[in-house]
């Protein structure tokens, strides 16, 4: 990256990643390849108006030594020391930069099991500040900056200088600070998505209101349905449990909006078979119904059969 360059992506994450103000403590964990984008960032940081600024590196080649030789007891069991520092400046409301440039391979040959076990203690250990940034109670960004390892990765085709150049821009078309302004992009860009979410957001309200429009119409239909029928659903019911009735909260008609969207498949597959159910029961009614009168008629038909023999019978004899 050219000084040009550089400098924007330290006004983006100073200005408008994190918005320094007068006062504030600002924590920076870089990498010992970024230590240009580094100091530039300490420098805009301070003529911001910040009380302090603290920049912590890391070196991924001496991160891979102390997997390779550390036991997973040591690596799970860390001094509080090293915690305290990042849990400080979340403490006193501190702002939070992270550049990351490392080697994507640079731990390919570690032990899985060992990496595993300083994450979980780092998680624990680094609990406050997660804590609140993840609740958006300090100001927190990360940004990118290009690796010699890491431009390889992405473009084997290139030598290491073209490839490193090519990182470089791809980083700054993403970052949106391949312009004069990346503070002004960037809040263009985030009145974009507040546009985009409020859109959404009425959509979801239509949404839902078309929903409930439903449902009360299918209960309208329902409740039509049976007065015509005269099959009233509490007619049968006792005083008792009447009573009960107007206690209770009211029956949701086929699983209601209330219920998440991936169950409606299952409601309009009980409403199906409810009404398979009394289409069944009405043709078995109908089919009883015309046995029923069917032996009735037999059975006059063989008693008169039978007093019409009996009466013929009589009358020869005589």
């Amino acid at each position: 990256m050219n000084k040009k360059t550089i400098k924007n992506l330290a006004i983006a994450a100073v200005k408008a990643g994190v918005h320094v103000r007068e006062g504030e403590e600002v924590f920076v964990l870089s990498s010992v390849y970024a230590t240009e984008i580094t100091r530039e960032i300490v420098k805009l940081a301070y003529e911001c108006g910040a009380k302090r600024v603290h920049v912590k590196y890391r070196d991924g080649e001496l991160e891979k030594l102390d997997y390779e030789h550390q036991t997973v007891d040591a690596l799970t069991h860390k001094p509080d020391f090293l915690y305290e520092e990042r849990n400080y400046f979340a403490g006193v409301g501190g702002s939070m930069i992270n550049i990351i440039c490392e080697d994507p391979n640079a731990y390919k040959s570690i032990d899985a099991a060992k990496i595993t076990a300083s994450r979980r203690a780092d998680m624990k250990g680094f609990a406050p500040y997660y804590d609140k940034a993840m609740s958006n109670k300090i100001k927190w960004t990360i940004i990118a900056y290009p690796h010699p390892e890491w431009a390889k990765l992405m473009f084997p085709d290139l030598d290491e200088r073209d490839a490193y150049k090519k990182l470089g821009k791809y980083i700054a078309k993403t970052t949106r600070i391949d312009n004069d302004d990346p503070v002004a992009a960037w809040q263009e860009h985030a009145a974009a998505l507040r546009r985009r979410s409020d859109k959404q957001a009425a959509h979801a309200v239509l949404r839902n209101a078309f929903r409930r429009e439903r449902e009360l119409s299918l209960r309208f239909r329902q409740s039509v349905s049976d007065v015509r029928q005269g099959r009233r659903r509490h007619d049968r019911r006792t005083a008792k449990s009447r009573r009960r009735q107007r206690f209770r909260r009211p029956r949701r008609l086929y699983g209601g909006h209330e219920r998440p969207f991936h169950h409606r498949g299952n409601a309009r597959r009980q409403k199906a078979r409810h009404i398979r159910g009394r289409q069944l029961y009405r043709r078995f009614r109908v089919i009883s119904r015309y046995i029923l009168q069917y032996k009735i008629t037999v059975g006059i038909a063989c008693v008169g059969g039978f007093f019409c023999i009996a009466f013929s019978y009589y009358f020869a004899l005589r």
